[in-house]
């Protein structure tokens, strides 16, 4: 059962993700909100002989960010709090936070600011998934 459980948390974050994301994508559409950002996370300082990679709409304001695992919840509290976040859901099981960005900063420039913490495993933008139906 327990294993069960372990394995419903990811794929239950994963689904209100894609629909908490789908959601704000239709309303940022209607509001011409919808922010875009290369597979390689920057589409900006590339070369002019590099060749352009494909662009991934982003919910403007939100990243996603995977903590190491058995961070303490303070320790969660002192980064959120330095860096101007808000926790908006967690999947325990990987340490994975959807969160609010409240400082105003740009999802680009928080993720700049996350690279420097060593709790943190990676940061990256709340990207918009559509699942593909039959």
């Amino acid at each position: 059962m327990k294993r069960l459980i372990k394995i419903m948390i990811p794929i239950a974050l994963f689904f209100m993700v894609t629909t908490c994301a789908s959601q704000e994508q239709h309303e940022g559409k209607e509001m011409g909100q919808v922010h875009t950002m290369d597979a390689a996370g920057s589409g900006e300082n590339r070369m002019p002989s590099d060749a352009p990679t494909p662009r991934r709409p982003y919910v403007p304001g939100q990243i996603l960010v995977r903590f190491r695992n058995g961070i303490e919840a303070k320790e969660v509290e002192r980064i959120q709090s330095e860096a101007g976040l808000q926790t908006l859901n967690v999947a325990s099981a990987p340490d994975l936070y959807l969160m609010r960005i409240t400082d105003g900063s740009a999802v680009e420039d928080m993720l700049i600011r996350l690279r420097k913490y060593p709790e943190i495993v990676y940061a990256e933008p709340n990207y918009v998934r559509a699942l593909k139906r039959n």
